[in-house]
């Protein structure tokens, strides 16, 4: 809070300045006060004869206007308290009886009134002002030492009805109404300003206030706030993190304080305090601070996939998009990175995507035979043409060693390599399929039969119901995609013929 005596002049000059601002719209008479037979409605020549009237019982005083401002910094003080301020100072500053006018003004970023009164009492003796600039100071102190043990109490029972979760935000809800927080005696919490203690929070008030419970209304509640602050979050991002976090508490009410460790410059965390739903949260519950950092190249990713799938390029070139950022498909036809969805695409391009990536994986397996080859690809829903990668004979006899040793402990099964699958189906023997190494292969042993309690293992697999549902059994058991595809089922009677 800001006092400031402008300097005395020997007219009333600063009766026109303000009268000629009201005029423009960008300020109001609040207050007139001690001219008897005059309102709030007088004209402009009223006000300054009257104080003409006053100060000419002294010609000794040549200047004869008394111009103050009050101000606060941005909107914290609104102007109706302002006037309570200013209607205290004239009172501590002697000029209490005199006629005085206080204009709120609005033309900029931080709120103030005008005070304009006259030197002169109405008895005819100039009012005090030895050292009044200091007296000024002095007095606007005292005002606010008074309010301000009720201004402390005020936000203490405002802020104990939030939901707050650690000792660390409740203290900084106080520090952001400007309080200065320090643990007192027993460990109380003391609300300092101006140099004093202005208010003490006991100990057990505190716990409280941590300790409150929170039905489960409330917890749901909580939870699609959170949703709508993500995205909210997310809309308005920019790097300017000073302009980011005014521009939400401006315009969205929500006020987002970041941390910063001593000797940096890039923010750890942040704190996010929604003043309208009274809550305070951590703000890794809502968007971690690397995704947040990372929105920019989120949103640029999203317009690169968007302008690939509305482009008339081959899904080749589309395809190839996804993989250059790094991105995925999941079976709702998503785009997603880094856990964002960033696009969603149609059937169409989900199918075709999915056919691609198809086509492309079985060309980097290894067979030991057509059959098998012709097998892999009906499994994967394909036309076949004639040519495959033959396997070699040592990695052959690797894959039937591997199974033999498999084979020969009937009573507890050897857990089979992760990357390996073992498929059976009926009538066909078994078939083995290595991702890794990208082998699939039919296994000459067939001695043995898997037995109902091997398909409990997660690496086997029984094929001998149809092939409808191979894939999904398949990559399911191995966590995997088609190159960052999940398998995207289709009725093959509404296949399209496809472009790469």
């Amino acid at each position: 809070m800001i006092v400031r005596i402008l300097s005395a002049a020997k007219s009333f000059a600063g009766v026109h300045y303000n009268e000629r601002k009201n005029n423009k719209g960008k300020s109001e008479l609040l207050v007139a006060e001690n001219f008897y037979g005059l309102g709030n409605d007088a004209k402009r020549a009223e006000y300054i004869n009257y104080l003409e009237t006053v100060v000419s019982t002294n010609k000794r005083v040549k200047n004869v206007q008394f111009h103050a401002v009050i101000s606060c910094k941005g909107k914290e003080v609104p102007h109706e308290k302002l006037k309570d301020y200013a209607v205290q100072f004239l009172g501590k500053m002697g000029y209490g009886e005199n006629p005085y006018l206080i204009y709120a003004h609005h033309d900029t970023k931080n709120n103030h009134v005008h005070i304009v009164s006259s030197r002169v009492n109405k008895k005819g003796k100039k009012i005090d002002d030895t050292y009044e600039k200091i007296r000024a100071q002095k007095v606007m102190r005292e005002i606010l030492n008074q309010d301000l043990k009720y201004q402390a109490k005020k936000d203490y029972d405002a802020f104990k009805e939030f939901d707050v979760s650690t000792l660390k935000q409740f203290k900084l809800l106080l520090e952001k109404k400007g309080w200065i927080v320090r643990s007192g005696k027993d460990n109380n919490i003391e609300l300092i300003k101006d140099g004093r203690v202005q208010f003490e929070i006991a100990q057990e008030k505190i716990k409280e206030v941590l300790d409150k419970t929170v039905g489960e209304e409330r917890k749901k509640e909580l939870d699609n706030r959170k949703k709508q602050l993500k995205a909210i979050l997310i809309k308005y991002y920019v790097s300017d993190l000073e302009k980011y976090s005014e521009f939400l508490k401006r315009k969205i009410g929500v006020d987002v304080v970041f941390h910063t460790g001593q000797g940096h410059s890039v923010p750890y965390g942040y704190t996010v305090i929604d003043y309208k739903n009274k809550a305070v949260f951590k703000g890794s519950e809502i968007l971690k601070i690397k995704e947040m950092f990372s929105i920019d190249e989120t949103l640029n990713a999203r317009q690169r996939v968007r302008n690939a799938f509305k482009s008339k390029s081959k899904y080749s070139a589309k395809f190839q998009e996804l993989k250059d950022l790094g991105a995925t498909i999941d079976k709702k036809g998503n785009v997603v990175l880094n856990g964002v969805k960033l696009y969603k695409l149609n059937k169409k391009d989900l199918y075709n995507l999915n056919l691609l990536a198809k086509n492309r994986m079985i060309s980097e397996f290894e067979f030991s035979s057509q059959a098998e080859y012709e097998l892999f690809s009906e499994f994967l829903g394909l036309n076949i043409d004639d040519s495959f990668k033959k396997i070699e004979k040592d990695n052959l006899s690797y894959y039937n060693d591997m199974i033999n040793s498999y084979d020969e402990h009937k009573v507890n099964k050897d857990k089979l390599p992760e990357n390996v699958v073992l498929i059976y189906k009926k009538g066909e023997g078994r078939f083995l399929l290595d991702f890794d190494k990208k082998v699939f292969i039919k296994l000459k042993n067939q001695k043995q039969k898997i037995n109902a309690g091997e398909f409990h293992q997660k690496n086997v697999v029984d094929i001998s119901n149809g092939n409808d549902k191979v894939v999904s059994k398949i990559l399911a058991v191995m966590n995997q995609k088609f190159d960052g595809v999940e398998e995207y089922d289709e009725n093959k009677k509404k296949k399209r013929e496809q472009q790469y």
